[in-house]
């Protein structure tokens, strides 16, 4: 073997010295970047929970070289600024974090917090209560109605609800509220007029569930307005207020029609007169109005008001302190004494005619009636009463009569007879 042989293989042991030294360093490396990252050396990832297998005595804080653990369902750093482990994960849409000071802690943290987010997981969701329209109408009833509204026209509203808002409404979900079932339920209501009340309590409520964030849409926009024509008032004859009268006087359960009969009050208006309404020095009586803005007023006190008023003993802050219930119910006991069918709003219309068959002017009648036109006062509560057409026609006859004969008389003052001669 010569000289430039021996150093060819020299140089190929050399070589191969240097690739196993080489590999064995490659090999090195990869085994520490393993152990840091919390793995046993020389055992693959064969389960699941592989990467929670840590050896305590492998955590190696080494500057800036740190490949912490790893978990699932959120990521794992360290901060250099507290020298802590940090989990973070995201639970309900919000981060969250577990800290440690050596990996261990961390994911014996981690363990107990992944037992709880899976009973968490597995409990029955339970939903919150959801908000009924018979809830939706309490609050409204109670927050918008009650501050401001007279008794009687609060027990109208709460008879309304209870009568005529059928309870598959009442207790359906008030965002899964039905425009076209409300709909057909107003529909189906015989009289237009609680029909009309119905929907005015619908129609507020609701918006007001809507500007409130209660219900996406306003379906109260979706309802068709009720038309209702009010009925005639009728005006009872004189025999039958005179009847009224007599029987009313000598029962004090019956007073109330002859406070009607001298006052022109709404049904309803009667039963808002306190005791503290009544001035006997200026002679007035203020009526609290319930329907518009002009029916709140004063009117004079009438002799007969004043009367009933001095029988009475006063024991409580209203004059007539019950319910329009009651008011009904003494109406119907008065019905069958007299014999004849009356309504309270005709005594209303009784008085308003009797003002002017006194030819009391009709602005002053329309202030009495708390109405915002005459056009009201004369269209719905004056009536001709038939004995009163026949007095006035009677008048009217005899003046007739007095003018033809005047005439007659004028016309032969210069007439001679021919036949005198």
């Amino acid at each position: 073997m010569n000289e430039l042989e021996s150093i060819r293989i020299e140089h190929i042991k050399l070589f191969e010295l240097q690739e196993t030294i080489e590999c064995r360093i490659i090999k090195r490396n990869k085994n520490m970047w393993g152990i840091l990252r919390g793995f046993k050396v020389g055992q693959p990832k064969t389960t699941e929970n592989s990467s929670f297998e840590i050896i305590e005595s492998n955590e190696i804080v080494a500057q800036g070289e740190i490949m912490p653990i790893k978990f699932k369902n959120g990521s794992v750093r360290y901060r250099e600024d507290l020298k802590l482990y940090e989990y973070r994960y995201r639970l309900e849409h919000k981060t969250k974090s577990l800290y440690a000071k050596t990996q261990v802690e961390l994911k014996r943290k981690y363990e107990e917090l992944q037992k709880k987010l899976l009973e968490h997981l597995n409990k029955p969701k339970i939903e919150p209560p959801k908000l009924t329209f018979e809830d939706w109408l309490k609050v409204w009833y109670e927050t918008y109605k009650m501050p401001k509204l007279e008794k009687t026209s609060l027990y109208q509203i709460r008879n309304v609800i209870k009568n005529h808002i059928p309870d598959k409404i009442k207790k359906s979900s008030i965002d899964k509220l039905d425009a076209l079932e409300i709909q057909k339920s107003l529909n189906e209501n015989p009289s237009t007029r609680m029909a009309k009340y119905t929907f005015n309590i619908y129609t507020d409520s609701l918006s007001w569930a809507y500007k409130l964030g209660k219900i996406q849409k306003d379906i109260s926009k979706m309802l068709l307005p009720i038309t209702h024509i009010s009925e005639e008032g009728t005006a009872l004859s004189l025999k039958q207020r005179q009847n009224i009268e007599k029987i009313s006087w000598n029962n004090p359960e019956f007073y109330i029609f002859i406070f009607y009969l001298y006052t022109g009050c709404r049904p309803s208006e009667a039963l808002t007169v306190a005791w503290s309404d009544v001035d006997y020095e200026n002679g007035t009586l203020h009526i609290h109005g319930t329907k518009t803005n002009t029916s709140d007023r004063t009117i004079p006190l009438f002799a007969p008001i004043r009367k009933l008023l001095e029988k009475m003993n006063p024991t409580n802050s209203y004059i007539f302190d019950y319910k329009y219930k009651a008011l009904n119910n003494r109406r119907k006991k008065l019905i069958k004494i007299v014999g004849f069918e009356f309504e309270t709003k005709d005594l209303r219309t009784t008085f308003a005619t009797y003002l002017e068959e006194q030819k009391v002017p009709n602005s002053l009648i329309k202030r009495w009636m708390g109405h915002t036109s005459e056009k009201t006062t004369n269209n719905y509560y004056i009536k001709i009463l038939p004995e009163f057409e026949k007095t006035e026609a009677n008048k009217l006859d005899i003046k007739f009569t007095q003018n033809t004969t005047q005439k007659n008389t004028k016309k032969n003052a210069g007439y001679i007879n021919p036949a005198l001669f």
